[in-house]
């Protein structure tokens, strides 16, 4: 490097400074590849855990969809044992709905509740819905637990667990439904 010179331009001090254009030092390289790679690093790492987060919203999504048609299932058929003791013989609004844990299967033609076997849901890309009979495999389980609470009350809880990386989740929804008839 050479000495810095005062140069008198018309009166006026000026400083020279003599620049090193060789290029950058292995050590100067060294530095900015690691300076580099962190800044890449922290970039992958980022996209990583927002897609991981996307994953697992989606699977959330789902679930509470899932575990929220547990509840309208059992609602519908509650509804329908009220309509058709308004135009026919008296039926219990609890019919077809007494205590213990069932599954809901889905279809195009209606909804059916069997003992819960602890079954995965399956996906049927055809109808676009969950259920027992579809194709395509599922990490989601359904249970549906009804108890009664009272004569005029019952307990419905909608249960949903799967499994994503190697990570247990769970979603549950509650609900009491009411004889208001």
């Amino acid at each position: 490097m050479k000495p810095v010179k005062l140069a008198s331009n018309k009166g006026l001090a000026r400083l020279n400074f003599s620049k090193n254009l060789d290029g950058f030092t292995l050590l100067e390289t060294i530095v900015a590849l690691g300076v580099f790679t962190i800044a890449i690093s922290a970039a992958l790492t980022l996209a990583n855990q927002s897609i991981e987060s996307s994953r697992v919203a989606k699977a959330r999504f789902i679930a509470s969809s899932l575990a929220e048609e547990g509840i309208e299932g059992v609602r519908n058929k509650r509804d329908t044992n009220w309509l058709a003791s308004l135009t026919g013989p008296d039926i219990d609004w609890r019919t077809g709905l007494s205590d213990g844990s069932y599954e809901l299967n889905v279809s195009e033609t209606g909804i059916s509740f069997a003992s819960n076997a602890n079954r995965f849901l399956k996906f049927d890309s055809a109808t676009g819905l969950y259920n027992y009979a579809g194709s395509g495999s599922t990490a989601y389980q359904r249970k549906i637990d009804i108890s009664t609470v009272s004569a005029d009350e019952m307990k419905v809880i909608s249960t949903i667990t799967w499994r994503l990386k190697s990570k247990n989740y769970s979603f549950v929804v509650e609900e009491h439904l009411f004889n208001w008839k």
